[in-house]
Formats: structure tokens, C-alpha cells, sequence
């Protein structure tokens, strides 16, 4: 796994342990969480998920600086919703 610019060897083993814990199942079905601290789901499955994981890394790669500005910025206003 390529570490990026913002990653040291440190906290490394730390998310890669991470990403064996990414997905999980709920009542309503599975889920995963983001590097971003994120929970993404439902799914049917969990190969649906990580479908969803290919998806959600993909749009990351693909969207403008200003999109993922506010996708960020709603996601962080949901997520303090929720708490």
C-alpha cells in the first residue's frame, strides 16, 4: 500500500489494521467507514460495499476541488447532526 503525502510510517500500521475493520453489518445491511471518518450505507452485501468503496474512492479521485469542498462540508454537517 502506497502511503500519500500526509501518511508516516507511524500511523500506518494503524490504518492499515483499519482497513480490515472498514466494513461492517447492521440490521439494515452493510456499511463502511471512510478515511474520513465517514459511514457509508446501506448495501445488500457486503461485495455490494465494497463496490461502494471502489466508488467512493473513485469519486474522490474524479471530483473538482470545489465539489469535494462541499460534499465535505455537508458531510461534516451530517455527521454532527447524528451526535
Amino acid at each position: 500500500m502506497k502511503l500519500r503525502k500526509d501518511d508516516n510510517q507511524s500511523n500506518f500500521c494503524i490504518y492499515a489494521r483499519r482497513l480490515s475493520d472498514r466494513y461492517f453489518k447492521a440490521s439494515h445491511g452493510w456499511y463502511f467507514y471512510t478515511r474520513e471518518g465517514e459511514t457509508i450505507g446501506p448495501y445488500y452485501d457486503k461485495n455490494s460495499a465494497v463496490c461502494g468503496v471502489n466508488d467512493y474512492i473513485e469519486f474522490l479521485s474524479l471530483a473538482s476541488s470545489t465539489v469535494l469542498e462541499k460534499y465535505f462540508k455537508y458531510a461534516q454537517k451530517e455527521t454532527s447532526h447524528s451526535s
